[in-house]
């Protein structure tokens, strides 16, 4: 009988390779942002941030629509409180912050105002309005 053949244990050796870089964006190719900095009044009770930011968001599809919120593209950048008012700095893409400000306008919440202080092009340009 003939002896079973054991295979050959091949090892390869990997070249270290440098984790593959993605490419960016050329700075002309990316979209432009502007901030707005929306000031909220409570006047009876006090409401959550997320109940907040809620409003916004569904002000903002109502007036402008799905396709619409898709290409403003709304984020909110920064919140936080300054006296007894909330502030949004939220960052939105440059054709759109006049739709924006204008469904930001339209909100009507009973014990609620909401207001849009500035648009400024950097988020340490918009924080002069608080």
């Amino acid at each position: 009988m003939k002896k079973q053949e054991q295979p050959i244990k091949q090892t390869i050796k990997q070249k270290n390779k440098p984790p593959e870089k993605r490419l960016k964006l050329l700075p002309t190719l990316r979209e432009k942002r502007h901030y707005i900095v929306i000031a909220v009044e409570a006047k009876d009770k006090e409401f959550e941030e997320t109940v907040l930011k809620e409003i916004i968001n569904k002000a903002i599809l109502n007036f402008i629509g799905i396709l619409g919120y898709a290409q403003a593209g709304p984020i909110f950048v920064e919140s936080g409180i300054v006296g007894k008012k909330f502030y949004f700095i939220v960052s939105v893409t440059t054709k759109y912050v006049d739709k924006v400000k204008a469904a930001i306008a339209l909100i009507d919440e009973p014990n609620l105002s909401f207001r849009s202080v500035g648009v400024s092009g950097t988020i340490k340009k918009s924080r002069r309005f608080l």
